[in-house]
């Protein structure tokens, strides 16, 4: 018998571990092959890009690597594309989406060489005549409330030119002068990505968190259901009553979990309840209904019941862990239930 159980446990820490490193290799394997394309963040080599994302990190702005189609761009950020594949760039569905997302007000930095600027015909998102700043040697098109920066010279900002610095002051300069936190390195304009919808473009941002919460959820639940607690252990001195076993038991577990003030939490709850129906009260009273109810009762104000329910809610409120305190508090709340009974 004990032999198949480890036989099973072993076939289950198998079947997840190779479950993980398929995903791995999944999620991992992509991001290798994209250390190899040129002109992307990903890569580390001459040609990759990836010293300008970490200056951009470095000069407190929120670089994050873009992998999706214009349809699916956020607002509120900008956008840099270093010599685009011009195949994927002229789609006529990227470049739809593409001028809806500009004429909206935001920004696409285009890092190309200027010589070589009339492939991506530009001219179809605006019919303004491109401006020339002088500020950091740019050509501008404006697009509605948005527009196009182009900067001239897009080896100068690969892995090796931008090592002479005035590249990347150049480019963090435009950055400062559009003014926005968030800057997305496109890399679906180099092949990495995916230009379908997915399940979670879908859902979003709020709906990813929901998704992730009920998955944590549930693990939590199948592993509660999972572990084996146990007979109850008595803690406290009682009489065992039928109607009382299911509390205790909650109680005990709750005590192993450190959760003091929901153990004393439970047992008042179902003390004032027996407590009401001895004063004779159809539903669970207050506090301050019992105190009130219970003027008069020898027995009540001899076990100085007032002073026990402020002990009570004194340690509730405090969130304490003090066990000691919290076994005398009950024992005394015991002693008053056994005597109404």
């Amino acid at each position: 018998m004990k032999i198949r159980a480890l036989a099973i446990k072993a076939a289950i820490y198998g079947s997840v571990i190779i479950v993980l490193l398929t995903i791995g290799l999944f999620v991992y394997g992509g991001k290798l092959e994209s250390q190899e394309v040129d002109y992307t963040t990903y890569s580390t080599k001459e040609s990759g890009v990836k010293a300008l994302y970490l200056l951009t990190e470095q000069m407190d702005y929120d670089a994050e690597r873009f992998e999706k189609p214009s349809r699916l761009l956020p607002d509120d950020a900008v956008m840099v594309a270093i010599s685009p594949d011009t195949t994927i760039f002229n789609n006529k569905f990227e470049r739809k989406y593409l001028k809806q997302w500009l004429e909206e007000g935001n920004y696409m930095i285009l890092i190309e060489d200027v010589s070589d600027i009339t492939k991506y015909r530009l001219s179809e998102f605006s019919d303004q005549t491109p401006e020339v700043s002088d500020e950091y040697k740019g050509i501008t098109f404006n697009v509605g409330k948005g527009g196009i920066i182009i900067l001239d010279g897009y080896e100068d900002y690969t892995n090796t030119g931008i090592g002479s610095n005035i590249p990347g002051i150049t480019f963090i300069g435009v950055l400062d002068n559009i003014g926005v936190k968030r800057v997305l390195f496109n890399e679906y304009y180099h092949g990495i990505g995916n230009g379908s919808l997915s399940f979670w473009d879908i859902l979003g941002i709020s709906g990813e968190l929901v998704i992730i919460q009920l998955v944590i959820a549930l693990a939590v639940f199948m592993f509660v259901k999972s572990r084996r607690f146990g007979k109850p252990v008595t803690v406290f001195e009682i009489i065992k009553r039928k109607e009382n076993e299911n509390l205790y038991a909650l109680s005990n577990i709750y005590i192993k979990a450190k959760a003091n003030t929901l153990v004393l939490e439970t047992y008042l709850d179902h003390f004032k309840k027996e407590i009401g129906k001895f004063l004779g009260f159809s539903s669970i009273p207050e506090d301050e209904e019992i105190i009130a109810a219970a003027n008069g009762n020898k027995f009540l104000e001899n076990m100085a019941l007032k002073d026990v329910l402020h002990t009570c809610r004194s340690y509730i409120r405090s969130g304490s862990k003090n066990t000691k305190q919290l076994a005398a508090i009950i024992s005394k709340l015991e002693e008053i239930r056994k005597g109404i009974k």
